[in-house]
């Protein structure tokens, strides 16, 4: 009889305990609604927040949910607002926000693809496609992606493909490394410039961190241009801890409590960038440098709802609703075996990678560890040297948007004793002593400035 009764769930006392949710063995009934209860009272908490700058009380606020096809923590998220909205309606309440769902694809092979076979005169044909009617191919992310909107049939899903981001204003692109004049008189299709500058960076690394400050700068804009009064992000407690470490390994310290707290964040607006890689029109604003910096900025709150939750409590979660979320997440198929494996070099992992790795081994063994990081790092103050008051020409960083800190830049450069020299010379990208490459860095972080050019 003891035995029975220590096997049934802690809470509600009649269901067999089939997860260890912390401290507590509970069943699955109990299991689903605590993560949905934990995401839901920080979204209540960010309502409270945001009335004073954003919608009337009696209005629904809007959240652009930035979602990563295939990722557990984001689709968790999706899933936890969509549920509760459809609750709301009904019960016959009053909906307090509404949903609309941002899709960065990465993916710009598939893009500069379609482009070359193009000029080539031969399309690419689509399953299923009428009367030989010649279409793009799709990427793997445009694929599962129907699959999310057959999943959550009222949402708004919005693909934004990275290419993207070279019309992006929020980027000094003089600032990042040039590419080499092409023999071809057609420009490039906007895919391949861009894959051609990531090729330019040093390092996996450098591509990977560049890659994730454009996502955002692109969502950024996005929940501006849908008119979204929050960004939401489906960070963990889990991955915002690799993220806290990853920055500050990265030598981005000074903007960690941007990147892993919640609040309003502010990007600063780069005008007539003269940069080949961005291959625009001339801007009215540009001045004798080539490029001006405006006081305009974009600003909207970001928030991360599932902060309290652990990497691997949302994994259960996504198998046990209903109906379950694994068959999104094709990720997750292999993970056992993945996990068991052994990494024999990290030369091809990005320090994203490896701190990911890492606090994935810690938080099955030691999640107070994990826990701790984050409300650490939540602790930290954000000084005034921040975007939102950088208005003034290079007073922010021309590529993560942070305020620039010179002094603490040489500061950081001399206790690692890097010699001048060395940032005269070969920047990692073959530029040994061109002055634009010294103008270009003088426009970046000290992080950014060692993405960018080693």
């Amino acid at each position: 009889m003891a035995e029975d009764a220590a096997a049934l769930c802690v809470r509600c006392k009649t269901e067999p305990a089939a997860h260890d949710l912390r401290t507590e063995n509970v069943c699955s009934k109990c299991f689903t609604p605590f993560i949905s209860a934990k995401t839901i009272k920080r979204i209540e908490q960010l309502q409270r927040s945001t009335r004073a700058f954003g919608r009337p009380a009696a209005d629904a606020q809007r959240y652009l949910v930035a979602l990563r096809p295939g990722g557990v923590s984001s689709t968790a998220l999706l899933s936890v607002l969509w549920d509760n909205v459809r609750q709301q309606r009904a019960r016959g309440q009053r909906v307090k926000f509404d949903v609309v769902v941002a899709v960065v694809d990465t993916d710009l092979s598939v893009e500069a693809d379609d482009v070359e076979r193009d000029d080539a005169g031969s399309g690419i044909v689509e399953e299923g496609g009428e009367d030989g009617q010649a279409t793009r191919r799709r990427s793997e992310t445009e694929v599962l992606l129907d699959a999310y909107r057959a999943r959550f049939p009222d949402v708004k899903f919005t693909r934004i493909p990275l290419a993207d981001a070279l019309t992006l204003d929020t980027v000094s692109w003089a600032a990042l490394p040039r590419g080499s004049s092409e023999s071809s008189p057609v420009p490039s299709a906007p895919a391949r410039r861009l894959a051609g500058l990531l090729a330019r960076l040093p390092s996996t690394t450098s591509r990977a961190d560049v890659v994730r400050l454009l996502t955002r700068h692109l969502l950024v804009r996005a929940a501006g241009r849908a008119r979204c009064d929050v960004l939401l992000l489906g960070y963990n407690t889990t991955s915002l801890a690799a993220l806290t470490l990853a920055e500050t390994a990265k030598g981005r310290g000074f903007g960690v409590p941007w990147a892993v707290q919640d609040g309003e964040i502010s990007l600063p607006s780069w005008t007539g960038d003269g940069d080949d890689t961005r291959n625009e029109a001339d801007n009215d604003d540009t001045k004798e440098n080539g490029e001006t910096h405006s006081s305009s900025s974009s600003s909207i709150p970001v928030y991360h709802p599932l902060r309290e939750l652990f990497r691997k409590e949302l994994v259960t979660y996504t198998g046990l609703t209903d109906p379950p979320l694994t068959p999104l997440l094709p990720s997750l198929a292999g993970s056992s075996s993945s996990s068991a494996r052994a990494v024999v070099s990290h030369k091809d992992l990005s320090i994203d990678d490896v701190m990911t790795r890492y606090f994935g081994e810690v938080e099955a063994s030691y999640p107070s560890v994990v826990a701790n990081v984050v409300r650490t790092t939540g602790k930290l103050e954000r000084r005034a040297a921040t975007t939102a008051t950088a208005g003034e020409s290079g007073s922010s960083c021309g590529l993560c948007g942070m305020g620039l800190d010179e002094a603490g830049d040489e500061r950081w450069r001399g206790e690692l004793g890097e010699p001048a020299a060395a940032r005269s010379g070969d920047g990692g990208g073959g530029q040994a002593g061109n002055d634009d490459d010294d103008d270009g860095r003088k426009r970046l972080c000290y992080g950014c400035e060692r993405s960018v050019y080693g």
